[in-house]
């Protein structure tokens, strides 16, 4: 059974989204360690050897080293098992050929470090991976890449943000939505 037959899309809403993100320009896997673009993780993040998904952008014409990534189906809390997502189903009209419409959600992270003490660089990366996550999530025909989906979109945004002697770090968290048709 593929996860597009599983009777909860959920799995395949998951694994369609970390293949559509990782498929995206700049945009990998976190092995092999080594090599560039934003790191993307299939639920928790972990720790690698070395720090691969380091970057530069210019600010005032300097270049500032940060690290990004981001995590499918985990909202991004170490500290605690968490939600990563829901499902759940609508049957309908009684008779043989019976369908459900499914809703679901897919909570996600993005993470951004830096070493400096400017927040605007790293909060700006952070928003543009968004909007190219966005992005394919719009343009996906049909939705999330999936037959029988409806719908998908990016929702409930949060944004943390912290400065400490060591750098700075933005999370943003959101989530997923999508609606499908179970025949």
């Amino acid at each position: 059974m593929t996860p597009a037959q599983v009777p909860v899309r959920w799995l395949g809403a998951v694994e369609a989204v970390v293949a559509g993100v990782r498929g995206l320009d700049g945009y990998r896997a976190p092995y092999p360690a080594y090599g560039g673009g934003v790191i993307v993780f299939d639920g928790p993040d972990y720790q690698l050897d070395s720090d691969p998904s380091e970057i530069d952008v210019v600010v005032d014409g300097e270049a500032v080293p940060l690290t990004l990534w981001v995590s499918i189906g985990w909202a991004g809390d170490p500290t605690q098992a968490e939600e990563s997502g829901t499902s759940g189903q609508v049957p309908g009209p009684i008779g043989p050929s019976r369908s459900h419409e499914e809703t679901g959600s897919i909570r996600c992270c993005i993470d951004g470090t830096s070493g400096g003490n400017d927040l605007a660089p790293v909060r700006a990366e952070a928003f543009r991976v968004l909007a190219e996550i966005e992005g394919w999530v719009n343009a996906s025909s049909p939705p999330l890449g999936l037959q029988g989906f409806r719908v998908a979109t990016v929702t409930d945004l949060s944004v943390q943000q912290q400065q400490q002697a060591d750098g700075v770090w933005v999370r943003l968290t959101f989530s997923i939505t999508y609606s499908a048709r179970m025949p």
